[in-house]
């Protein structure tokens, strides 16, 4: 069914490409072509050769559907060493983009189809399995699998599930030091500047500013992390922070068009 999103398969070797829209059959068939690869990408196309062909899902794009994470370890033993939900908030740019506010969750009715699942694609080690919602009925579809350390993985090191520390054990063997996590448990995970830059157009544009402003001022005094967060390490979210910065105009004309970002993925 339409409308539906053409994505790329993977983002290595694709770049930032997040994706586009199609409403029916004629845009489907003008924007499925395929993406551009500069010869960097050789070895990656050596392991899969349809990386240029985007990927087409149907886009679920309503307050009925949510985006949950489960995230975790998988030993090299097929263990599971640590396992965490997050919901995600926010997203930027607005239908298509990167979460910018994650959210605990609790455990979720798929949660054993959803460890299965990566045991099956993945076999072992850090992961984040999205999976979309459907509220009234609970019915559920899995679109990404992140094989790797995701974003918002501070906010499962500062709920207690450090995962890069427990990869490193089952790989090594090597049993590290307990590093108790400071302050308090974080209520959510934010990526810094789309959030803010998002919060100032609103601000902006916005009526009621005062309470725009009260509610922004009591979100950031609320426990969290993020990619810009930690002030004892400020170079991780300089360096992300930046990456956005260079083209200014693109991020705010991305919020100004489109708004934060809420609900809707493939």
């Amino acid at each position: 069914g339409f409308p539906v999103v053409l994505k790329p398969r993977s983002h290595a070797g694709v770049g930032v490409v997040r994706g586009a829209i199609a409403h029916d059959e004629c845009e489907l068939r003008e924007m499925f072509v395929s993406y551009e690869l500069d010869d960097q990408q050789s070895s990656v196309l050596r392991h899969d050769r349809d990386l240029a062909v985007p990927l087409v899902q149907q886009l679920l794009d309503s307050d009925d559907h949510e985006v949950v994470s489960v995230t975790g370890v998988i030993g090299a033993d097929g263990e599971v060493l640590a396992v965490g939900h997050s919901r995600k908030q926010g997203r930027w740019p607005g239908r298509l983009g990167v979460g910018t506010i994650f959210e605990p969750a609790r455990p979720q009715p798929f949660t054993e189809h959803a460890l299965q699942t990566v045991r099956e694609v993945l076999g072992c080690g850090i992961f984040e399995l999205e999976v979309v919602v459907h509220r009234p009925t609970g019915e559920y579809w899995g679109i990404d699998l992140n094989p790797r350390a995701f974003g918002q993985i501070g906010l499962d090191i500062g709920l207690g599930n450090d995962l890069p520390a427990l990869w490193y054990e089952s790989v090594t063997g090597v049993e590290l030091p307990d590093v108790s996590v400071r302050g308090s448990s974080p209520t959510y995970w934010q990526q810094g500047v789309p959030v803010w830059v998002g919060a100032a157009v609103e601000f902006a544009g916005g009526t009621d500013r005062l309470t725009t402003l009260r509610r922004f001022y009591e979100h950031q005094r609320a426990p969290h992390v993020g990619s810009a967060a930690d002030l004892t390490d400020p170079l991780p979210g300089l360096a992300m922070g930046w990456s956005m910065l260079r083209h200014p105009r693109a991020l705010v004309r991305s919020i100004v068009g489109e708004g934060p970002g809420r609900n809707g993925d493939g």
